[in-house]
């Protein structure tokens, strides 16, 4: 039987969003950082795994970065034009 062993940490966290918090007690906060770290660390791990995989070096990263930069640029523009923003 596999058993998790919780540890604890200590975070650090702006007042303003502590006072926030406290206004939804009924939520698990403890719950949705671990989720969160989860999630991130999940996110980390698949893009270091793909990175490994690659065939690109680091500046054909960087083209393709800019590639698609420049198209989600052209994208939200054209959108804004569209709905009149």
């Amino acid at each position: 039987m596999l058993v998790n062993i919780m540890v604890s940490m200590t975070l650090s966290i702006e007042e303003d969003l502590r006072k926030r918090m406290k206004r939804h007690p009924h939520i698990k906060w403890s719950e949705v950082a671990r989720t969160a770290i989860r999630q991130q660390l999940d996110d980390i791990e698949k893009t270091e795994k793909l990175a490994s995989e690659s065939m690109l070096n680091e500046k054909d990263v960087k083209e393709l970065a800019g590639k698609v930069d420049r198209e989600m640029i052209k994208h939200f523009e054209e959108l804004a034009h569209e709905t009149g923003y």
